[in-house]
């Protein structure tokens, strides 16, 4: 946990209103309490916490039964540890939902059940943007091109994808790899400097 609060740290350093909690997160102790601890240090920075959600792990987010209780139950969570929002992901890879019809249907119960919470939703794995934001203002940015996605990976990620990207990683998911992607993009763009001027003390 402490290592999440390093980045929230830097988020605030750099200004960042929001900051996700990526995938690991559901495997802590005790991940509510932990959650809603953290959502309140967030808070103390100026910053939001937003949580990563498989929707192909064991809660079943995407069953339609009772009126989608399993998602319900997962959102009014997220609410209650003060979290700002969530990041969805895998609708494509999901038996429940798979990508087409089913996931143009969940999409909106989604957005639907999240501004009823105030809750923000980034979809991941997901499908193309099509005006959603227009109805949803909670809908903040969709995830969908494989070809964007698989442009950079950890480099623990499958040996399939590695061998499919332009830009592997020599940290793993969850463990730095996505700073050293935007550093490595902030160098190239000749702003590293500018950002550790800007955001760091001297």
């Amino acid at each position: 946990v402490e290592h999440q609060k390093r980045f929230i740290d830097l988020a605030a350093g750099l200004g960042f209103e929001h900051n996700p909690v990526a995938d690991g997160w559901e495997m802590w102790p005790d991940k509510w309490k932990t959650l809603t601890e953290l959502a309140a240090y967030a808070k103390s920075k100026n910053v939001k916490l937003v949580a990563w959600k498989d929707t192909a792990d064991g809660d079943r987010v995407p069953d339609p039964t009772d009126n989608y209780a399993n998602l319900r139950n997962f959102l009014d969570k997220c609410r209650d540890a003060g979290l700002a929002g969530i990041k969805i992901d895998f609708l494509w890879g999901n038996p429940l939902i798979g990508e087409g019809t089913k996931t143009l249907s969940y999409m909106p119960v989604v957005y639907r059940m999240c501004a009823e919470r105030k809750l923000t939703v980034n979809f991941h794995g997901a499908v193309k943007p099509t005006g959603q934001a227009r109805t949803w203002p909670n809908a903040i940015t969709q995830e969908p091109v494989l070809g964007m996605e698989a442009g950079a990976a950890p480099a623990d990620a499958a040996p399939e994808v590695r061998e499919r990207v332009d830009w592997v990683s020599t940290a793993g998911g969850g463990r730095g790899a996505v700073r050293e992607l935007v550093e490595l993009v902030l160098r190239a763009q000749q702003r590293w400097d500018d950002v550790l001027r800007q955001h760091l003390p001297p």
